[in-house]
């Protein structure tokens, strides 16, 4: 989990990996759940769900890929508001992966989405890229 302001409105936002999450028949392909804050606190009211199956996402959700192991909330940017990463670790049988999201006034935005891989790194196959997210 991981928890910051998402669309500059100063109220937390909560990210919430669910990476054993089966989609279709993809079993532990995982997905991210984002709840959005209120005045009142964190809200189903607007939650959202994303996997590779989002569109706007790239790739697709597959068998063991485990999506949202990891999750952190941080303005990447420096626009003042939180973008979102999320890794699988087991993306494409090992080789890790790790995808950005930005942070708009309208909540996570699927355009322009980042992915990043063993290539994009320069590092081998199976490197496991996203087994953990440090501060």
């Amino acid at each position: 989990m991981s928890i910051a302001d998402i669309d500059g409105d100063r109220r937390a936002d909560l990210a919430i990996g669910v990476p054993n999450k089966t989609l279709g028949r993809a079993g532990r392909a995982g997905c991210v759940v984002v709840l959005r804050g209120s005045a009142g606190g964190l809200t189903t009211a607007g939650a959202a769900l994303y996997s590779q199956n989002t569109s706007g996402i790239p790739d697709q959700s597959e068998n063991n890929d485990v999506f949202g192991s990891q999750v952190r909330l941080a303005d990447f940017n420096r626009d003042g508001k939180a973008d979102l990463a999320i890794s699988a670790p087991y993306e494409n049988n090992g080789n890790g992966a790790l995808w950005q999201l930005r942070g708009t006034s309208n909540g996570v935005s699927t355009s322009n989405v980042s992915l990043f891989g063993p290539k994009e790194y320069g590092v081998s196959s199976g490197s496991g890229i996203g087994e953990t997210l440090l501060d």
